[in-house]
């Protein structure tokens, strides 16, 4: 499993932002982590730079720069731990949509599967219904469509 938090330099051109990433935290390991021993101390760090920044001397002078969390990059394993919900072959395990997929057997064992019905389309996730289902998880102790809680990253939205 590998996840990795990292950050822009907004003040680079634009083509020089992507090639000049700076990483803020990286976690590889073979089995599962605690990700609130992991992303809640880098939650706490990444507000104290966002709120009040890093002071630093340039030529002579105090400068103080605040740091913005620009993107948190992940493996299939790690997303839906930093997001505090069922994995990816779990029901409800789809991190864009609603859809509570179905087993079906596959080679030797079986895998779920997230495939389209006739009913359409499922309703597509979105940062306000995330927001929802984590709470309702959080006071019933049960999993809402695939949500198990609030994740720590939400300080940072």
């Amino acid at each position: 499993m590998q996840i990795h938090l990292g950050s822009l330099i907004n003040e680079l051109q634009l083509r020089l932002r992507h090639v000049h990433t700076m990483l803020a935290g990286s976690l590889v390991g073979p089995s599962e982590p605690r990700m609130d021993s992991f992303s809640k101390p880098t939650v706490e760090c990444l507000e104290r730079l966002h709120d009040h920044g890093a002071t630093w001397i340039n030529c002579g002078r105090d400068v103080t720069t605040k740091v913005y969390m620009g993107l948190v990059s992940c493996d299939t394993v790690g997303r839906p731990l930093l997001q505090n919900m069922k994995q990816f072959n779990g029901e409800y395990g789809c991190g864009f949509c609603r859809h509570s997929g179905c087993i079906v057997a596959k080679g030797q064992g079986y895998s779920r599967s997230y495939a389209q019905s006739a009913a359409g389309l499922p309703e597509e996730r979105n940062h306000a219904k995330m927001l929802q289902h984590a709470e309702t998880a959080l006071h019933s102790g049960s999993v809402e469509f695939g949500i198990r809680g609030l994740s720590h990253l939400v300080a940072c939205a």
